[in-house]
């Protein structure tokens, strides 16, 4: 398992933009921005490590929620796949629900995924499949469908599997 200090340390090195605003033993807040295609991108990243006696706890309920807060994503009500494809909600960050980055069932990422080289990396593929989307109305980010998504049975929905944009890490790092 990496420790939030270690996740700390390899997203200043892989991505020195990203800076954190809280760490503390269990858990890390870390702000910053991509440019995976046209726009630059605010993130929020918020990872919290499972309490010690439940350290097997499914990464379900454990794993880097990644939010965008700036600009707001913007819902289009009758595209295909729902409002927002490929989110979670639920667990909101000030308004903008949780990308889906992975399937957090099928063990596409642990407590050993560096968030740096995992989770990030994948964000930056779901920005730029974002972007599309919104200019064609198509998802070409891959992924299991989910069921229109709202609130009211958002952890009925099926989640995406991995399908990480190589070079997504270079990308970012050239905004």
């Amino acid at each position: 398992m990496l420790s939030i200090a270690d996740q700390d340390r390899q997203l200043q090195d892989k991505f020195p933009q990203f800076k954190a605003i809280s760490l503390t033993e269990r858990q890390g807040v870390w702000v910053g921005s991509v440019c995976p295609s046209t726009t630059a991108f605010t993130l929020r990243i918020d990872y919290e490590l499972p309490p010690h006696l439940v350290l097997n706890a499914p990464t379900r309920d454990f794993y880097p929620h990644v939010y965008v807060v700036k600009p707001h994503l913007i819902p289009q009500p009758k595209a295909d796949l729902g409002p927002l494809p490929h989110v979670w909600y639920g667990r909101e960050y000030q308004g903008q629900p949780n990308l889906c980055l992975f399937h957090p069932d099928k063990g596409e990422w642990g407590y050993s995924s560096p968030i740096a080289e995992t989770t990030l990396p994948d964000a930056c593929e779901w920005l730029h499949s974002y972007e599309l989307w919104l200019a064609t109305g198509r998802w070409y980010g891959g992924g299991e469908d989910h069921e229109t998504q709202t609130k009211d049975y958002a952890d009925d929905v099926s989640t995406i599997r991995r399908n990480a944009l190589s070079r997504a890490s270079e990308i970012a790092l050239a905004c």
